[in-house]
């Protein structure tokens, strides 16, 4: 009796010594993926900067060039029209550079980050997951999926090939393919489902 009650202990301390190691590893994987994520972003704001610092320069100098021609004479300037509205062209085309920077940039400080249920950490504000929606012809697959996207039922007429529409829910974003179920179409579905879970 004793080498069962043993046995059972034994096993019992195998299998949480197990999870313990894969949730170690889980944990290592996903403080790899925020430390990849953060270097990422610094790269990225590094180059944004970088560039900023090139365009403040450009914008200085095209300053720097239109002052400089006012301060000649009159005929000059006639002279130097042309040159005048190439520099203008440039420096609205910088300005609307920098106008465009702080759609470029998210300050959010945060990192938006949601675990799977097999511990793997998603970045990002959406989860995305893709979806393959198989069955017979005439089972209301292509109803669903408007069903999902548009909020109403539709008459749809079989079909052909497929269709893939994106529908958002919280925080997921669900690619759905729609593939059709007609009998000639079948021998393809493996296509479709080919490494899915």
């Amino acid at each position: 009796i004793s080498g069962t009650a043993e046995q059972a202990r034994h096993k019992i301390k195998t299998y949480f010594s197990d999870l313990r190691e894969n949730l170690s590893r889980q944990e290592m994987a996903a403080l790899g993926a925020v430390d990849t994520h953060i270097r990422e972003k610094l790269c990225s704001l590094r180059q944004q900067q970088e560039d900023m610092t090139i365009l403040m320069s450009q914008i200085s100098s095209v300053c720097h060039q239109c002052e400089t021609t006012l301060q000649q004479d009159d005929t000059k300037i006639l002279l130097a029209k042309p040159e005048l509205s190439n520099l203008l062209d440039t420096l609205q085309k910088q300005q609307q550079q920098f106008m465009d920077i702080p759609d470029q940039i998210l300050l959010e400080p945060m990192i938006p980050i949601t675990f799977t249920k097999d511990n793997r950490v998603h970045i990002g504000p959406k989860i995305e997951m893709r979806v393959v929606t198989l069955g017979l012809d005439g089972a209301g697959k292509t109803s669903i999926l408007f069903k999902l996207k548009q909020n109403e039922f539709i008459s749809t007429i079989p079909t052909i090939g497929f269709n893939v529409e994106t529908v958002e829910y919280k925080n997921f974003q669900f690619t759905i393919w729609d593939v059709g179920g007609q009998h000639k179409i079948r021998p393809l579905w493996k296509h479709y489902y080919f490494n899915t879970q």
